[in-house]
């Protein structure tokens, strides 16, 4: 027998998982970083993505939310701090780094922001009010639901829904 692709049996997960898939490729990331005038690799890109959304992030749960061992963790890192966009200090365990945007770091990651923005409004842009109020009501409680399952899970890491303005209609998660 051929091997077929496995897939999720709801049609939501599959559209989901398909969504992540598309939106973590290497490639749309890099591409939405040169767009902006940003030369950076794909881990450059999420770290620079999670930190900007997480203030205070340590160098650990950096590393667990890339999926990366504590050294390439540690040079990707290095690399944005060589780039003048992350300042690393010690926390107050003294053993793990916190780290923080420097002012061209911030800039860089709103940059990034704004290429998700601009990436999600163009697959959008024929959307009635109502079904973009549907959807953004729809995942912010989805990811409200799934932060506090992987809380209740102990995964600690990464489950604070995102905090921010939020588009009109939207709940807050």
């Amino acid at each position: 027998m051929p091997d077929v692709p496995l897939t999720p049996s709801s049609a939501l997960a599959t559209h989901l998982f398909e969504i992540t898939r598309l939106l973590d490729s290497h490639h749309l990331a890099v591409e939405v970083a040169r767009g902006h005038g940003l030369r950076l690799t794909w881990s450059q890109v999420r770290a620079l993505w999670h930190i900007g959304g997480d203030p205070g992030l340590n160098q650990r749960a950096l590393g667990q939310l890339l999926g990366t061992s504590a050294p390439t963790t540690s040079k990707i890192c290095a690399r944005l701090e060589g780039l003048g966009y992350l300042r690393s200090t010690r926390g107050p365990d003294q053993r793990n780094a916190v780290l923080t945007l420097t002012a061209q770091g911030r800039a860089a990651a709103t940059e990034l922001y704004r290429g998700g923005d601009e990436i999600v409004d163009a697959a959008t842009a024929g959307w009635s009010l109502q079904q973009l109020a549907a959807l953004t009501a729809g995942l912010g409680d989805l990811a409200a639901a799934l932060g506090r399952q992987a809380v209740a899970d102990g995964d600690r890491t990464g489950a604070t829904p995102p905090s921010g303005p939020q588009p009109d209609g939207a709940s807050e998660a």
